[in-house]
């Protein structure tokens, strides 16, 4: 809704805005936040103070988080892995509007209708992770192992629900994929900032 409001009219359109914020909104609400919330205020107060820190101050938080993006990564690898293979939600929906089709071309539409594929609010959350993957790959390398498990579920989940389970609301034409590539920069970035400065690494010792 906030998407049309902003001006997108077509679908594709208002998928890419999706894309562009959530993928946002999930890097500094789940990564960042996260990474420095422990010391959120001495943070604040030394950005304030002296902007220039801010490199430094990230390196040395961010691999404190470490041990929390390995149960996240897994929690992903298995939680939303096995939510969308049981699609527990459509089967309730298609329980509950069983009895009100009454007609034989409602029932031929229940059951021949596929839920619509929305790229805007899938590319986001499996982009965030691999820039979570990016950035922890040289700080704490044991993260690997468990991103591999992790894309290795989404490859075999989201292959069949592409071919069986859900259908494109829209041909984008293939529009969100570089887009998710050029927001892995971000996580290049973040892991160049962290890599750079001697604090990270004297703050693990």
């Amino acid at each position: 809704m906030l998407a049309r409001y902003q001006g997108n009219h077509t679908i594709v359109q208002v998928e890419l805005a999706v894309q562009n914020w959530y993928f946002a909104f999930l890097f500094v609400q789940v990564f960042l936040v996260v990474s420095i919330s422990r010391t959120l205020t001495s943070v604040i107060r030394t950005i304030s103070k002296t902007p220039s820190e801010t490199p430094n101050l990230l390196a040395t938080q961010i691999p404190k988080a470490s041990n929390f993006f390995f149960s996240y990564l897994l929690l992903q690898a298995f939680g939303t892995s096995g939510g969308t293979l049981l699609q527990i939600v459509g089967l309730l929906l298609a329980a509950l509007l069983k009895p009100f089709n009454t007609t034989a071309r409602e029932k031929w539409k229940t059951a021949i209708s596929l839920n619509p594929m929305q790229w805007g609010t899938l590319f986001p959350v499996v982009t965030n992770l691999a820039v979570i993957t990016l950035v922890y790959s040289p700080i704490a390398p044991l993260i690997l192992p468990w991103a591999l498990i992790l894309f290795s579920l989404f490859w075999i989940v989201y292959r069949y629900n592409l071919i069986f389970v859900l259908d494109p609301a829209s041909d984008s034409g293939g529009l969100p994929f570089p887009r998710a590539i050029n927001q892995l920069f971000t996580g290049i970035y973040v892991m160049e900032i962290c890599c750079k400065y001697p604090s990270a690494s004297h703050e693990l010792d």
